[in-house]
């Protein structure tokens, strides 16, 4: 089993797409390794980070085989969170993410070892691309809800309609400046749109997934490794209502009309 990339827009559902991974039998799916974040800082290549990562892999790989304890994001009785805003995630005096350590055990031969990393792995997924040692899946979900919830936190970077993390690989994104004049609501559109560019040009080395369809049949998601029952977590999946009417909607459709030419290309009745 090769090992496999989780990536796509923040907030469109990856986190839940990498917990339904993690059910999976003979499956770990580890959530947004700090130490690759630490890493990606250091490393100012996308070439050298990804060959980095592809040893990286090995390492968590031959660790978690032994039952040896790795550090994950995850609910304090180390089943995997649902979202990425789970309030079951330990947090310190600070409000910070605390990492609780995980030793699964039972783990068998050439096991699915996924890792989750939306912003960080999108931003060098050319390169990862290029290595093809991994699966790569790339979640994507209607720009209408993934920007509602960008909306939802303008405290954050992308609520200001800015990338995250790791913009010295991705410098296309990295022009979506908050600082710059222009609409907030056209970077935050902009921004979309250029996430999937990326999954879009990428796509014969990447399988795109939309959230609605794999929240519709979670086998969608076995079946990325040939297996037929359903993920064991499908019983977690909360349906959220989607956004389609209401103030801002309109907005909405008039730039993806103007901006939104590969975003249609997945959601065409925009």
């Amino acid at each position: 089993m090769p090992d496999v990339i989780v990536t796509g827009l923040p907030r469109s559902g990856v986190t839940l797409a990498a917990a339904l991974i993690d059910s999976l039998p003979n499956a770990v799916c580890l959530n947004t390794p700090v130490w690759q974040t630490t890493q990606a800082r250091r490393l100012r290549g996308a070439i050298p980070f990804c060959k980095w990562l592809a040893g990286d892999f090995i390492w968590q790989r031959n660790r978690l085989i032994k039952s040896l304890p790795v550090n994950d994001y995850r609910a304090p009785d180390g089943s995997p969170l649902l979202d990425s805003m789970d309030e079951r995630l330990p947090k310190d005096e600070n409000g910070e993410p605390v990492a609780t350590q995980i030793q699964p055990s039972g783990l068998q031969g050439d096991f699915i070892l996924a890792v989750k990393h939306d912003v960080l792995y999108t931003c060098v997924l050319p390169a990862l691309a290029e290595i093809s040692c991994f699966k790569i899946i790339a979640i994507i979900r209607h720009p209408f809800d993934v920007i509602d919830e960008w909306q939802a936190y303008p405290e954050t970077q992308l609520g200001k309609g800015h990338l995250p993390f790791a913009a010295h690989y991705w410098q296309e994104a990295a022009l979506q400046n908050p600082e710059q004049k222009t609409d907030l609501l056209d970077r935050m559109v902009q921004l979309y749109e250029l996430f999937i560019k990326r999954y879009h040009e990428l796509r014969a080395h990447v399988q795109i997934i939309r959230y609605e369809d794999y929240v519709a049949d979670p086998k969608i998601i076995s079946r990325l490794f040939d297996i037929e029952t359903l993920p064991p977590l499908a019983n977690k999946i909360v349906r959220k209502n989607p956004v389609r009417d209401g103030k801002g909607v309109e907005a909405l459709r008039s730039r993806f009309a103007k901006y939104g030419t590969y975003t249609r290309h997945y959601y065409p009745t925009l």
